[in-house]
């Protein structure tokens, strides 16, 4: 079922699909995504779950309102759709963009947390000269402008001939993202270094990387892991960016085992 919440005039859609009686999940996702990026994971959690997967700001069915936008305001989206949607304390996992939310909400917001999963992230991704020219670069030319070079982060070698229902999927959901609301996202992750407030998180910690994964490279995640005490860092052989589509079986085993000893 497709909601929505009204954070301060803006629209934030959300999907809330599984079990009410069982511990609750949320999803957010990567920048040039949506909550459909989710759905292998879905389809197999929701039988364990109720999980509420939510399009940021920016993407998907949420509005767009003028930027540039706040890591802290990604994150209190996020936050009101599990308000919205009667969760007590609950599981969060994100990807890309979604992992810095979720590091944000972990860190500022722990007694709302039952875990973190953050995946594909880093305390900072990319610098801001980075940010700044995709915010040129989609307000030129539109999303299209981006759409190669974003792909072809999003995903390992052979990943379009293997699987080209997805990936015709998430080049259909970049296109559509709404330039401006991109841009609004892109600001946020160029102002946006978690690297002193990671120190603090307490609650239980899953990172996933990706081995391919040039965007928030191993390394980096590395970096996080020894920052969060007591944090569990799995790296998916043969992954990119878009870990849980890239490698979809291996990344939901290393999620739901996660949260089945939480």
């Amino acid at each position: 079922m497709i909601d929505a919440v009204d954070v301060d005039g803006c629209r934030i859609a959300y999907e809330v699909t599984g079990r009410a009686d069982e511990p609750a999940l949320v999803l957010t996702h990567s920048i040039g995504a949506d909550r459909s990026m989710w759905s292998p994971q879905i389809e197999v959690l929701a039988g364990k779950y109720r999980i509420v997967a939510v399009d940021s700001r920016g993407h998907g069915r949420s509005d767009s309102p003028p930027g540039p936008y706040r890591l802290e305001a990604l994150a209190g989206d996020i936050l009101a759709a599990a308000e919205a949607a009667g969760l007590g304390r609950f599981h969060l996992a994100g990807l890309s963009m979604g992992g810095q939310i979720a590091l944000w909400v972990a860190a500022y917001r722990p007694e709302l947390l039952l875990s973190v999963t953050a995946a594909n992230t880093a305390a900072r991704i990319a610098d801001e000269d980075f940010w700044n020219a995709r915010i040129e670069a989609v307000r030129n030319g539109g999303m299209a402008a981006i759409r190669e070079t974003v792909l072809a982060r999003f995903f390992s070698p052979g990943f379009r001939a293997a699987h080209p229902d997805w990936y015709g999927r998430s080049e259909e959901v970049l296109l559509a993202t709404d330039p401006e609301g991109y841009a609004g996202c892109c600001a946020a992750l160029a102002a946006s270094d978690l690297g002193d407030v990671v120190r603090s998180i307490g609650v239980s910690t899953l990172l996933i990387g990706g081995e391919l994964d040039v965007a928030t490279a191993p390394a980096g995640m590395e970096r996080l892991h020894t920052a969060i005490p007591g944090s569990r860092f799995r790296v998916l052989e043969g992954a990119a960016h878009i870990s849980n589509l890239d490698r979809p079986e291996v990344f939901t085993e290393e999620l739901g085992g996660f949260l089945e000893t939480v």
